[in-house]
This record gives C-alpha cells, structure tokens and sequence, in this order.
C-alpha cells in the first residue's frame, strides 16, 4: 500500500480525472454529470487505497475551499451579547444541517476593525480562504458590504442588511408583519395607548421595518402615531424587561393600556417583575411581543409572533451553496412567513 496518497493515485486507479474525483468527494457535482458506475469506482479506489482527502488537494482540484464564513457583529454591537440570542442559535442549526451533507462547514468571523479597515471582507475571498460567507446582524451604514456584490463574492445576509446590501441576498423573517400582526391584534382587544417598547439606538434595518408594521395596523383602523403609540426604551434580553418593568408605574403620565415588546425575552422580563410586583396581566396591563420562537415557551403564555429561524438559516444556506456553485445570484428578497400565537397577557 503506498504511502501519503493522494487524489491523483485515486484518480489513476478509478480511470477518470483529478477533478471527478473532487466532485464526488464532495457531493458537489455542478453542471457535471456522474454515472452511478464511475461514482462507484471512485469510491472502491478511494477504500482500496485508504485515501484520506486532503483539504489542500480539495482546493486545488476543485477550486473550492470547502469552507462558508459567518461574519458576525463586533463584540460592542449594540446591547447585544449575541451568544445568548437563541433566534442566533436556530438559525446556525439551519445552516449547519443543509451545508453539512454537501461537505461544507462553517467558520466564525468577527466584523471588528481589522475585518473592516484591512478589507479582510476583500482578502478572505481573494486568498481562497472561503467560498462565501453568511453576514448576520450588519448595521443599516455599513457600505463595506456593498463592495462584494462589485466584485462578485458569493455572500447572504440574514435578518438584517446593510442599506447598500442586494435585497434579493437577504434572508429574514417579515418584521413588518409581525409588528402589524401584533399591534392589529391588541386594537381589536380594545386598546388604544399602546407602549412600545423598542430599542431606540438600533442601527439596523429592523426598527424601521417594525414601526412600518405598526403604521399599517393604525392606518387601517384609522388611528394616528401620536395619538395611540407612545414611545418606550426597552432592549431585547431578559434582563432589559426586568429593569424596564421595575420603572414601570401603571397610569403614570403617559398612561398605557397594553405594551408591546419587541423579543420575547424581554416581554418575559417584564412579566415577571410585573407578578413580583402584584400587577395583573392583562387586567392592568397587558403585553405582547414581535419577535420569538416557534417553539418558545412561557409559564404565563405571551401573545408573541414567531418567527421559523430554523428555516431562515437552512433557506440562507441553499441560496449560499447555489450561488458558490454557479457563481450568480438569482430569486428575489426572502421574507419567511411568522406566526401569530395569541396568549394569556393580553
């Protein structure tokens, strides 16, 4: 048995070309067409010689890294500690499970300075280093972004997107439905000064999609911003809906019947330290939220809209791996249905 085999001795023995043997290695065929036989052969020489693939000799043979990026926010990304956003979370299963069965895995990168003034977004694809990359949570300014559709890298944004990005990249869950959906939901209970309870400092795209939401719902019952929406600062972590409820007075001076949170985590916060507090849901106020699970669960049951983030990364991933493939983008902006789950709390 001869040693340090390679894919060119594989290739010698099955009778077909270094880059066949690429192929079916990698469950990547493209355009090529592999017979059930040649597969075959290939793979008796691959057990015959005890062929270990080499990640170098897959690039070389099939110039392709085998590799996707999924860049994420700086460390100082606005309120967020990223690692515990379970929306985060779901959507990396979903890209794991589609990009797993075609050889692909997934390597973390962090958008800090370096990543944006060295142009590491440029020279990651220049030194072959990926095949493309997922961006998740970029800001509405960054128009470093932009500078990869120029020059044809394979890329998808998920749940947020730059103002220069391609809307036909993006991949998230309708927010303006969820917002209309949720504030639609509470007129009809009857409430007319709703809380909402948003990050003002946001700087991406979702803060304007949600407030749109929230004006469709007004503008069909023919209720004005001012009149019915009154403006509170809330982030999206447990804690935020914790310290948000401690400060919260019922009838205060700008007294509100309902709020409406924008994650379930911090709508969850608020609950709680509500229930501490002896004050009743919905009775004396009652809350829901945009943004949760599918699969979110509460021991008070929050009305919420859900969102399918499982979903969102695996149909980000089948656009990702059809573009590296074929090297051109194609399909339209991809808002994923949500779901509405009335509750108890309102």
């Amino acid at each position: 048995m001869p040693e340090n085999v390679n894919m060119r001795d594989v290739a010698r023995a099955a009778g077909v070309s270094p880059g066949t043997v690429s192929r079916v290695l990698s469950n990547r065929m493209g355009r090529t067409r592999v017979s059930v036989a040649t597969r075959q052969k290939i793979l008796d020489a691959v057990r015959t010689l005890d062929y270990v693939p080499n990640i170098n000799a897959r690039r070389l043979f099939s110039n392709r890294s085998g590799v996707f990026g999924l860049v994420l926010p700086r460390f100082d990304f606005p309120m967020r500690r990223m690692f515990e956003d379970q929306h985060l979370m779901r959507i990396l299963a979903g890209i794991e499970e589609t990009i797993s069965p075609e050889g692909y895995r997934v390597l973390l990168i962090f958008a800090d300075r370096d990543f944006v003034s060295g142009k590491e977004y440029l020279n990651i694809f220049r030194s072959k280093q990926l095949d493309g990359v997922f961006i998740w949570g970029a800001a509405s300014a960054d128009r470093f972004y932009a500078e990869l559709g120029e020059h044809g890298y394979p890329h998808v944004f998920i749940t947020t997107r730059p103002d220069c990005g391609d809307p036909a990249a993006c991949f998230r869950g309708n927010y303006t439905e969820a917002s209309r959906l949720a504030v639609e939901h509470l007129l009809e209970k009857g409430h007319r000064r709703i809380g909402w309870c948003a990050n003002g400092d946001d700087v991406t795209s979702l803060q304007g999609e949600l407030d749109l939401g929230i004006r469709q719902a007004l503008d069909a019952n023919n209720l004005g911003w001012d009149e019915t929406i009154v403006p509170m600062r809330c982030n999206y972590l447990y804690s935020h809906g914790c310290e948000f409820a401690e400060a919260f007075a019922p009838g205060g001076a700008s007294p509100v019947s309902a709020l409406l949170f924008v994650s379930h985590d911090s709508a969850r916060g608020c609950c709680d330290v509500f229930s501490s507090r002896g004050i009743r849901i919905p009775e004396e106020c009652a809350v829901a939220c945009c943004d949760s699970l599918v699969e979110e669960k509460s021991i008070l049951k929050i009305t919420r809209v859900a969102m399918d983030d499982f979903e969102i990364g695996a149909a980000a991933a089948r656009r990702l791996l059809k573009t590296a493939d074929s090297g051109t983008d194609s399909g339209d902006e991809e808002k994923l249905p949500v779901i509405f789950v009335p509750g108890e709390t309102t």
